[in-house]
C-alpha cells in the first residue's frame, strides 16, 4: 500500500520544484556564451511552452484529485456513523495542501519578478508567441531584407521602433517618437538587458531613421528620448553567411565598379558627401566600441557597406606601393583623393601631382625604385597593407605602414607555422585567430573576420576575410587556397588594441592638430595628444 503522507508530500515538492525550474529558465540561458540567447531559439521557446503547460495542469487537476479525496473521506465517514474526527485531520491536510499546490507557482512567480529574474524569459516568450512583423525599408537600393520589425510601443510615453531592415551590413532602424519626448539616440546590444540611456555606445542621432554599419551577430535594438525614456527592444539577426552572399555575386563584375573620379564629387553627383560617409564610418565604430578590435573590423565593414549598399561602388584598389602618405594616417574617414586619377603615361621627367603631392617618376625610373607602374593609370585608394592601417586608424589607433610595426611589446605578436608549414599545421594557426588579426603570406595581408562552415558539418572549411586584392571588400579563402597560397603567418592583434599607447595621436608630422569625429568628442581626451604621428 502507498503511503498517502508521502505521496501528498512529494507532489507537494514536485509542483514547488517543477514552479522554480520554469521561474529560472532564464538563469539557464547561457546568453554570456553564446551569440544568441538561448530562449530566443523557437525550439527552446517551444519545450518551454510545453513546460508550463504541464505545470499549469498540475496545479488544476492536482488540488481537485486532493479535494475529490478529501470529499470521498467525509462522505464515507457521515454514512457509517463514525463521526468526523477520525477524518478531520486528514480532510485538513488534504485541503491545505490542495490549496498551497494551487498557489506556491504564484509565489514563486512573484519572488522571481521581485528578483529580476522573470522578466527576460517573459519577453523572450512574448517575442516568439506574437513574431516581430518585418518591414521593407523604403530607401534600400537594389532591395535588401531584415529579420527585425516593430517593437512594441511602450505605456511610458517611450519611443518605438517601426521596422528594422539590413542589406548585407547596411542597417536602416526607423523610429517613432514617443508622448514624452523626441529621439535622443540609438543603441545595439548583443545581450537582452534594458540599457540605462547612459552607456558608453549610444548613437547620439535626433532624426527618426538611422542608418549604421554592423559586425554579424544578434542584437537588440532600443532607441531613447531626450527625456531618457527607452524603447522596448526590436531584433536584429546578421550572420557571416547574410554579409558575404549578399555582395558577393556583383563584387567581381562591371556591376560593382571602383570609384571613378574623386569620391567626394562623385557622392555628390547622387546627392550625397564624403561628409555623410564619414559620419557614419565614425558612429558605427562608436557602436561597436571606439578603441577595440570589433571597432576596427567595423570600419572596414562600414565603408564597404555604405558605397555597396546605396551605390554599388567600392574604394579603388591601387597598384602602387607609395599609396600610404602621411595624410592617410592622420584623417579619419574617407580620403578625399580616393579616386583621383594619375596618369603615367610616357613622361620623360619626374613631376609631383597637383592633388596628391605624390611624385610621378617615367616608368623605368619607377620600376627601379621599386614603384609599380603596370596600370595604365593610378587610382588614388587603398591597397592591402593601406586598408588594414586606414581601418585601424578610424578604430581608434595609430595607423602603421608595416605589418612589422605592429610587433615589440604591448603591441600585436607573429605567430607562424614556418615556411614548410603543412596544411594541417596551418589550419591550427588560423585557428587561433579572432575578429581583425591580421593574416599574412610573403605579397599580401588580410583582416581576419570570422570562419565559415561550408557544408554544415560542424568543421570550418575556411575563413572570411577583408581585403584590398584589385577590389576593396571581403573575401572567402577556402583552407585549400589559403595553403596554396601559403599563408602561414598570422598576426594576434589583442596586444595592440588592448594598450593604450597605440591609441591615435591626435597631431599631424607638423604639429598641427587633427579632429576627431564628432561621433567621438566625448571621447578626444583618450586619444594621443603629446606626440607626432611619424608613421
Amino acid at each position: 500500500m502507498l503511503n498517502k503522507k508521502k505521496v501528498i508530500i512529494s507532489l507537494f515538492l514536485m509542483i514547488i520544484t517543477f514552479s522554480v525550474f520554469i521561474n529560472s529558465l532564464d538563469a539557464l540561458t547561457f546568453s554570456n556564451v553564446l551569440e544568441v540567447k538561448f530562449c530566443q531559439r523557437e525550439e527552446v521557446a517551444n519545450v518551454i511552452k510545453i513546460l508550463i503547460l504541464l505545470l499549469n495542469i498540475l496545479r488544476a487537476v492536482v488540488p481537485i484529485i486532493l479535494i475529490i479525496a478529501a470529499m470521498i473521506k467525509l462522505t464515507g465517514a457521515i454514512t457509517s456513523g463514525d463521526g468526523l474526527d477520525k477524518v478531520k485531520k486528514p480532510l485538513i491536510a488534504n485541503v491545505v495542501a490542495a490549496v498551497l499546490i494551487f498557489l506556491i507557482p504564484n509565489f514563486v512567480s512573484i519572488l522571481m519578478k521581485i528578483t529580476n529574474t522573470y522578466d527576460d524569459m517573459t519577453e523572450c516568450l512574448k517575442l516568439t508567441e506574437n513574431p516581430i512583423k518585418t518591414k521593407p525599408s523604403e530607401d534600400m537600393s537594389g532591395g535588401g531584407g531584415g529579420n527585425g520589425g516593430e517593437s512594441t510601443p511602450s505605456d511610458n510615453g517611450a519611443p518605438s521602433i517601426k521596422s528594422v531592415t539590413h542589406k548585407g551590413s547596411y542597417v536602416v532602424v526607423n523610429a517613432q517618437k514617443g508622448t514624452k519626448g523626441s529621439i535622443a539616440g540609438y543603441y545595439f546590444s548583443n545581450t537582452k538587458k534594458t540599457p540605462t540611456g547612459k552607456e558608453d555606445n549610444w548613437v547620439k542621432k535626433s532624426t527618426n531613421k538611422l542608418e549604421l554599419g554592423v559586425v554579424p551577430g544578434t542584437y537588440y535594438v532600443y532607441v531613447k528620448d531626450n527625456l531618457n525614456n527607452i524603447s522596448n527592444p526590436s531584433t536584429l539577426t546578421i550572420t557571416w553567411e547574410d554579409l558575404y552572399n549578399d555582395g558577393t555575386r556583383s563584387r567581381d563584375d562591371a556591376n560593382y565598379p571602383p570609384i571613378n573620379g574623386e569620391i567626394d564629387t562623385v557622392l555628390k553627383s547622387k546627392g550625397d558627401s564624403l561628409a555623410n560617409l564619414n559620419d557614419f564610418i565614425a558612429w558605427s565604430v562608436r557602436s561597436a566600441g571606439l578603441f577595440t578590435k570589433e571597432g576596427v573590423a567595423t570600419a572596414g565593414i562600414a565603408l564597404e557597406a555604405y558605397l555597396h549598399a546605396k551605390y554599388n561602388i567600392q574604394v579603388s584598389y591601387v597598384c602602387n606601393i607609395h599609396c600610404f602618405s602621411q595624410r592617410y594616417n592622420v584623417q579619419f574617414g574617407g580620403n578625399p583623393d580616393w579616386g583621383h586619377v594619375i596618369t603615367y603615361g610616357n613622361i620623360t621627367a619626374s613631376y609631383v601631382d597637383s592633388k596628391t603631392g605624390e611624385t610621378i617618376y617615367p616608368r623605368q625610373e619607377a620600376q627601379s625604385k621599386g614603384i609599380k607602374t603596370f596600370c595604365k593609370g593610378l587610382y588614388g585608394g587603398l591597397d592591402c597593407q593601406s586598408f588594414f592601417g586606414w581601418a585601424l586608424h578610424n578604430g581608434g589607433f595609430k595607423a602603421e605602414n608595416t605589418h612589422g610595426s605592429y610587433l615589440g611589446t604591448g603591441k600585436a605578436k607573429e605567430v607562424s607555422c614556418g615556411k614548410s608549414c603543412s596544411k594541417a599545421q596551418m589550419i591550427s594557426l588560423l585557428d587561433q585567430l579572432v575578429i581583425a588579426d591580421e593574416v599574412i603570406n610573403d605579397t599580401h595581408v588580410m583582416m581576419y573576420l570570422a570562419h565559415y562552415d561550408e557544408n554544415k558539418d560542424g568543421k570550418n572549411d575556411g575563413i572570411y576575410v577583408y581585403e584590398a586584392a584589385t577590389r576593396v571588400g571581403m573575401k572567402k579563402w577556402s583552407y585549400e587556397e589559403l595553403y596554396k597560397s601559403k599563408y602561414f603567418t598570422i598576426n594576434k592583434m589583442a596586444g595592440y588594441y588592448e594598450n593604450s599607447s597605440n591609441y591615435a595621436c591626435l597631431l599631424d608630422k607638423n604639429g598641427n592638430r587633427v579632429s576627431v569625429p564628432d561621433a567621438w568628442k566625448d571621447k578626444e581626451s583618450l586619444f594621443r595628444a603629446n606626440c607626432k604621428a611619424t608613421n
